[in-house]
């Protein structure tokens, strides 16, 4: 009796260990560190999606927020394969304030920033 509920008990351990859809992939094993003075902060491992800003003429990762405003990330290079609506990525690199000019007066609200990407992966739905 008692390897049966030990065997339960191990079988429930495991599934519960098991990966979910929540989990985000990891991308960037290593802490990443600013090198420079323009950086302002670094991210890793965030879960994001793809949006055009009208207002900068640039594509984007958006960050989306419940409590605070959202976060717009705009790289400086990056694949054209990311470059349409609403993908979702997991991605990381170095965070530095924007410098675009405005195409249009009036952005979305949110906290802008551009980033260059130390890595960027396509999140598997």
């Amino acid at each position: 009796m008692k390897n049966i509920i030990l065997l339960a008990l191990l079988g429930i351990m495991i599934a519960s260990c098991n990966k979910t859809e929540e989990t985000p992939d990891v991308i960037c094993d290593s802490e990443l560190n600013c090198l420079d003075e323009n950086c302002q902060f670094t991210i890793s491992n965030i879960v994001g999606h793809t949006k055009f800003l009208t207002c900068y003429e640039s594509w984007a990762i958006v960050v989306e927020s419940d409590v605070e405003v959202n976060s717009w990330y705009v790289p400086d290079e990056w694949d054209a394969s990311y470059q349409e609506e609403d993908i979702k990525v997991t991605f990381c690199g170095f965070v530095r304030d924007n410098t675009l000019p405005l195409i249009f007066p009036d952005p979305m609200p949110g906290r802008f920033y551009q980033i260059e990407l130390a890595g960027i992966e396509r999140n598997v739905e």
